[in-house]
């Protein structure tokens, strides 16, 4: 693998480094470091080559930064002995291709800690058990949710903890500090939840298979450009344009934190603390884009323990082969392809009633216009700044309507359900009709959907790009 083409934002470079945003930046300020590329917005990105050339120069001459903190040096010269490594395997022939609009395979150097991405899966996974229904969601309830707008450069987040990076040794933050290091951008800012949805079901096929087979899941999954984007709908055909703007929407997420919550034996609520997800590069040889996020494995655990059965004593309920039967925990009927929406609101509220369907079970779904918005805490902000709300509202509601008919399984799902008309003013709220009440009708499931995991993924234009999708 190409060292130089292997690019890294600040945040990724000081997570690759072990040090914070503030000591990248301040190798750039003295010279130390000099970015390789601008990227979006004015964005800084350096190479793993660039990296380890300032490792090399800083351990050489001995920097007053590393005479002060040994970790740091540790830190460096394992990165030294890693890119050794890198270089004696390069030499015995361990070479990837780097024809990677025609290759559909990409085989990487051995690592236990990142795994390619060989197949997706054919819908969007949405949590539909209560307390994690908003663990991809601004929305400030259950167990597992998302609080934006956070400066995280001085950082640094371990075992579920806050702590200040710069303090020696860390010092924790407090809850109440934390609001300290709230910024006033807007949450509208934040363009890609769609995106993270398609990665959280990702990780969760990984995880059911990984389950199946008692396999070690991997912290960092590397996911082929081509194929990612044609599984979001935007066709294999792409160019550094598309994929500047994949990473955008994973970016979007760099001053977002989450938080976990759970019950000590004493019954006191516990708060653990993560980033979303870490970006942490394109390989430009490979095509390939690298992320990492202990957040979406945490609740994907905690969403799976919580599905369990069990009997009276308290225990597990298992199948003959061993494993526990699961009460459900996700539905599948969002098409990926909806990720390539602009209108986001819409999609966030198309997530919202899915979920209300789904957890219904037999009874008629329902739900009022403004619990929709009270769920959708970016719609919410919107409407509130608007000036003219009342058509953003039919804007939203119009495209709600028609993306249930186009991105969602439901009517195939759900014997004759009723989706409202998105041309039927009657089915437009207005600020003063903002109690009225949706109603989803049906005859009941037509049959159980479960996940379907494809070879690969499947073109927007409905051929086949690969092997046909099979059930697991």
């Amino acid at each position: 693998m190409a060292e130089e083409n292997i690019f890294y934002s600040t945040k990724g470079a000081a997570e690759f480094l072990g040090v914070s945003e503030r000591t990248i930046q301040n190798y750039r300020k003295d010279g130390i470091l000099i970015p390789d590329e601008f990227g979006k917005n004015n964005s800084v990105l350096y190479s793993k080559k660039n990296l380890i050339q300032v490792v090399k120069r800083l351990l050489a001459s001995g920097e007053t930064l590393l005479k002060f903190n040994p970790q740091v040096v540790k830190r460096y010269q394992k990165i030294l002995e890693e890119d050794a490594q890198v270089v004696k395997r390069s030499s015995e022939g361990v070479k990837c291709s780097t024809d990677y609009k025609t290759r559909k395979k990409v085989t990487l150097p051995d690592d236990e800690d990142c795994e390619m991405v060989t197949s997706y899966p054919s819908s969007l996974a949405v949590p539909t058990i209560i307390q994690y229904q908003y663990a991809i969601s601004f929305n400030e309830v259950g167990h597992a949710y998302l609080c934006p707008n956070y400066d995280t450069s001085n950082l640094k987040f371990q075992d579920g903890k806050i702590f200040f990076e710069g303090s020696e040794p860390l010092r924790m933050i407090s809850e109440a500090e934390l609001q300290n290091y709230k910024t006033k951008e807007s949450i509208t800012d934040v363009s890609g939840f769609p995106i993270l949805r398609a990665y959280y079901s990702i990780l969760l096929a990984r995880y059911e298979e990984a389950m199946k087979k008692g396999e070690k899941l991997p912290m960092t999954l590397a996911l082929y450009a081509p194929d990612l984007a044609e599984y979001l709908g935007l066709g294999r055909n792409i160019n550094d344009k598309t994929i500047q703007s994949i990473m955008a929407q994973f970016h979007s997420f760099d001053n977002v934190i989450s938080i976990m919550k759970s019950t000590s034996s004493s019954g006191k609520i516990r708060k653990s603390y993560f980033p979303v997800l870490s970006f942490l590069g394109y390989d430009a040889d490979t095509n390939t884009i690298h992320i990492s996020s202990l957040y979406l494995w945490k609740v994907i655990d905690r969403i799976y323990k919580t599905s369990i059965r069990k009997d009276k004593k308290s225990q597990p309920k298992l199948k003959r082969d061993g494993t526990p039967l699961l009460l459900p925990s996700h539905s599948y009927v969002i098409k990926p392809s909806i990720t390539r929406e602009k209108n986001q609101a819409a999609v966030e509220n198309v997530v919202i009633i899915v979920t209300t369907i789904e957890q219904a079970g037999s009874n008629t779904p329902h739900i009022r216009a403004s619990t929709i918005i009270e769920r959708n805490p970016q719609f919410q902000e919107r409407l509130n700044e608007s000036k003219n709300p009342n058509q953003l509202l039919q804007r939203v509601f119009n495209r709600t309507w028609k993306l249930l008919r186009d991105q969602t399984n439901l009517s195939n799902v759900y014997k004759d359900i009723h989706l409202p008309d998105p041309e039927d003013s009657k089915n437009i709220p207005t600020l003063k009709t903002l109690d009225m009440v949706f109603e989803f009708p049906h005859e009941g499931k037509v049959t159980a959907v479960k996940p379907v995991q494809a070879d690969k993924v499947v073109s927007r234009r409905g051929k086949s790009a690969h092997k046909k999708p099979t059930e697991k």
